[in-house]
């Protein structure tokens, strides 16, 4: 998952400590020396270390220049951050990465809750499909000598299943229908057991998190008077959770992903995976080779 990134939000960039500016001075002669030593091997790694090395045998006279440059580079990034915290990028920002911490907990906790036993959502007819089609597709495109990225294996796929007879396609449908009632029942149970208890709470205690980012983001520079006048605006939307509670409802990003990644999300059209069906437990999301 890519972390929200100040600098996609037109935010200041970070100041740099002394021992980094000293880096960033020393690393293109240190790479050059490092590469023409070691042709075949050569790992970025190895320049890390080399400049870890080369920082200690810096004069100290030399190094009090860079931590005073440092010193300089950090009280104009304070004053350009405290700017930043009052514009409408800074709060997309932090709502972004609100979303994604969200989303890196809620996938954190969902693998704990499989591993406790939590049933698997079952794979919509299409997904179905394409995880039968999809490894012959791959290695008929290599032999082609073609990359068989996302995209075209994508559409590749598509173009089978509309070919299907109306009857096949009817038939993966039922099966999906009655996977998806059994796993109704079965999960429905499972949450009332103490793993699924657990999950639940989790779950909701993530989002609240999350919600309360993204109200103190929204509520970022505002005059107190505008914030009493916020204050006594519509509540919340609100969403039910498994156990019939209710949770704030997550302010979107414009830049976020709208395919949610959580178990117990509505089924939506599923994305092209690699994985094999024993493998997968849901209709899992895919990047590109």
């Amino acid at each position: 998952m890519v972390k929200a990134k100040a600098a996609d939000f037109n935010g200041p960039t970070k100041a740099r400590s002394g021992f980094f500016i000293f880096s960033d001075e020393m690393r293109p002669k240190v790479m050059a020396e490092i590469k023409a030593q070691h042709p075949e091997d050569f790992k970025v790694s190895m320049v890390a270390s080399r400049l870890g090395e080369l920082w200690k045998t810096v004069d100290p006279a030399k190094k009090a220049t860079l931590e005073e440059q440092a010193k300089k580079e950090k009280a104009t990034y304070d004053v350009e951050f405290e700017a930043w915290k009052k514009t409408e990028d800074y709060k997309k920002f932090k709502i972004a990465d609100a979303n994604q911490k969200q989303k890196k907990e809620n996938n954190n906790t969902k693998k704990e809750a499989k591993e406790a036993g939590m049933p698997s959502k079952p794979m919509a007819g299409y997904m179905r499909f394409s995880m039968t089609v999809t490894p012959g597709i791959i290695e008929q495109m290599k032999k082609e000598g073609k990359k068989a990225d996302m995209k075209t294996r994508s559409a590749i796929v598509k173009a089978k299943y509309d070919a299907l007879p109306q009857a096949e396609k009817d038939q993966l449908e039922a099966q999906y229908k009655a996977d998806k009632e059994k796993y109704d029942v079965d999960i429905a149970e499972w949450h009332k057991t103490e793993a699924g208890i657990k999950f639940l709470a989790s779950k909701k205690k993530s989002s609240e998190k999350a919600a309360n980012t993204k109200k103190e983001a929204r509520r970022a520079g505002k005059s107190p008077r505008a914030m009493k006048k916020d204050s006594k605006g519509p509540a919340a939307k609100k969403r039910k959770l498994e156990d019939g509670s209710v949770e704030p409802q997550p302010e979107e990003s414009p830049e976020e992903n709208e395919e949610e990644e959580d178990e117990e999300d509505a089924d939506e059209s599923p994305a092209e995976s690699e994985e094999s069906p024993a493998d997968s437990d849901e209709s899992p999301e895919e990047g590109d080779n």
